[in-house]
């Protein structure tokens, strides 16, 4: 009993950002969809794929993910 009387209670605390995280990991919610938009990286080493990313990522209103395998660049990009 106290198990589901602690999860109740810190789903209760959180904040409405954790909350819509939430709702997208479950699929109750779709992220809206980002386009890209100019803008002038800091890094001019980025590859076009990586600066499609941050495009993209700039542009989300709500939710977006950069996931890819190791060694593609993914900490440099953000």
């Amino acid at each position: 009993d106290i198990t589901f009387q602690r999860q109740i209670e810190n789903l209760s605390k959180l904040s409405n950002t954790c909350v819509k995280a939430l709702e997208f990991v479950l699929g109750l919610k779709k992220p809206k969809k980002p386009k890209p938009v100019e803008f002038e990286p800091f890094d001019k080493e980025l590859n076009e794929s990586q600066i499609r990313a941050v495009s993209l990522a700039l542009s989300a209103g709500d939710f977006f993910l950069i996931h890819g395998p190791f060694g593609t660049g993914k900490t440099r990009t953000l």
